[in-house]
């Protein structure tokens, strides 16, 4: 699940110009962080509400925006 997040998101990072990362792709590599805190360290606790279908929301918005 989250292998497959993360090849999306490489996939996303490649697509975009030269340069810094528009702060909407940056955002989603934190909520992919987040994800990854979610599964393996709960106790932990999350700064957002994240979930694989939010990250794949965000990445389809990314796209959309960028056109």
């Amino acid at each position: 699940m989250i292998d497959d997040l993360v090849a999306d998101y490489d996939e996303l990072c490649a697509e975009q110009p030269p340069g810094r990362l528009p702060d909407a792709v940056d955002d989603i590599g934190f909520l992919i962080e987040e994800l990854r805190v979610q599964t393996w360290a709960q106790t932990l606790g999350t700064a957002v509400t994240v979930s694989p279908k939010r990250i794949r929301k965000a990445m389809q918005e990314a796209r959309v925006s960028q056109s």
